[in-house]
């Protein structure tokens, strides 16, 4: 598996834009979102998986394949990792990549939130 790579959304215009300011994102690259405890895709044009995590990064819930113009959403979320569609299921350790991405980028003096 091809490590993943994160962009990071975090302040109010880049959370609002998410997926809108990327072009389609390549096969493991995703977005993440913080603080996020839902996600739109409205006026995308293409599905994404999308996973929300806690503050221990313990995943909440993930969604699979998220059609444009559709809404979830997660009250508990700390955060929300966007991904390609198909990601997931392609991917067992899906949570793991991420969580991996995400200490990657705090060791590089980049933080989630």
């Amino acid at each position: 598996m091809t490590a993943l790579r994160l962009y990071h959304a975090k302040t109010f215009g880049a959370r609002l834009l998410g997926l809108h300011a990327y072009p389609r994102l390549p096969e493991a690259t995703g977005l993440c979102i913080a603080p996020c405890v839902g996600v739109h895709t409205f006026f995308l044009g293409y599905a994404i998986d999308v996973v929300f995590f806690d503050s221990g990064q313990r995943v909440l819930k993930t969604f699979h394949d998220l059609k444009p113009y559709r809404l979830v959403h997660c009250g508990a979320a700390d955060f929300a990792v966007e991904l390609p569609a198909g990601y997931c299921a392609a991917n067992p350790g899906y949570a793991r990549a991420i969580r991996s991405a995400l200490a990657k980028d705090q060791v590089a003096g980049s933080s989630v939130g």
